[in-house]
């Protein structure tokens, strides 16, 4: 069931409806992120929010093709990006926002190209633990903007990561194998 939804909302207008929910959620991470004052943050979010906007344009007028190019990895990277930043804001290994995680990977699964929803995945996974190795290394701090502490120990990041890469590796197969059988 889900499947099908997802499968119609890709197929109408070249991910018109996925590129313009990016905009939105983009204009949302501004909003939580610009009071923050954290200066990285905000010219990521507004880095993305630019870039959102150019993609649904040029995608809308037709004026690119995504069909398995390296442009097709730059919105992944730059999303897998904007979740990172917001499991690091809501306290990274306890965070409920690493279920972003699984959006994008079920997004680019879903291409016949099996590359995009591999390299989800293990971008993903990078991303993440990489997070949580800088804010270990007290590289990068940790906050919650939910209000209450988090504390970040090599065991529970070394868990962590294995349940989402776990996870995500799942997504990726099972949304591929169905995509697969589906095209033959």
């Amino acid at each position: 069931m889900l499947q099908v939804v997802i499968e119609k909302i890709l197929t109408q207008a070249n991910y018109g409806i996925v590129n313009f929910f990016r905009i939105l959620l983009s204009l949302l991470f501004l909003y939580i992120v610009f009071p923050l004052e954290i200066r990285v943050y905000n010219y990521i979010t507004v880095f993305h929010l630019l870039f959102s906007t150019i993609w649904f344009l040029l995608n809308q007028l037709n004026l690119i093709k995504i069909s398995w190019s390296i442009l097709g990895f730059i919105p992944q990277v730059l999303d897998i990006l904007m979740v990172t930043i917001f499991v690091i804001l809501t306290g990274h290994v306890n965070s409920f926002v690493s279920v972003g995680y699984v959006v994008i990977v079920v997004f680019s699964s879903i291409d016949l190209s099996p590359i995009y929803g591999k390299t989800s995945v293990i971008l993903s996974i990078l991303f993440f633990f990489g997070s949580g190795v800088l804010i270990i290394k007290n590289l990068i701090p940790v906050s919650n903007i939910f209000g209450y502490v988090t504390i970040i120990q090599w065991k529970g990041l070394i868990i962590a990561t294995i349940l989402i890469g776990f996870a995500l590796s799942i997504v990726n197969q099972v949304i591929s194998i169905s995509m697969l059988k589906k095209s033959l």
